[in-house]
């Protein structure tokens, strides 16, 4: 193996590589997010929003959809990195061009658990 693949976030056991691996084959295999993808191309309206039922039910993404609860801050700039990849991919330079240093924000939303504000404790700090 080598180093690349082990890297893993200090302080979390995200690895880097991985995470951005499965979330890669989420939004070209789920059915609902290359369309969201061309959607962006066409509007330019630069952000993605993710449906976290629909990511923690996707095959081979529970882990990441839990890494993305306890720390995202970690898991969110990984998403976004991955959308903005896959994006030029599929669209070319000139949909790098278009984007005039916008990058693409992946904004989670339809978390399987819902706290009320009132009712976190400082653990929660840091936490979806």
């Amino acid at each position: 193996a080598n180093g690349l693949e082990e890297a893993v976030i200090w302080g979390t056991s995200v690895n880097v590589n991985l995470s951005m691996e499965v979330f890669h084959r989420f939004i070209n295999e789920h059915e609902g997010y290359p369309p969201r993808l061309a959607f962006i191309r066409r509007t330019q309206e630069y952000h993605l929003s993710l449906n976290c039922q629909e990511l923690a039910s996707f095959a081979g993404c529970r882990r990441l959809y839990n890494q993305l609860i306890h720390y995202p801050q970690e898991i969110v700039p990984i998403m976004d990195l991955v959308v903005h990849k896959e994006f030029i991919r599929r669209f070319g330079a000139e949909a790098e061009e278009d984007q005039a240093g916008n990058r693409i924000q992946v904004r989670p939303y339809n978390l399987q658990e819902v706290h009320k504000l009132r009712d976190l404790d400082p653990s929660n700090i840091d936490q979806l």
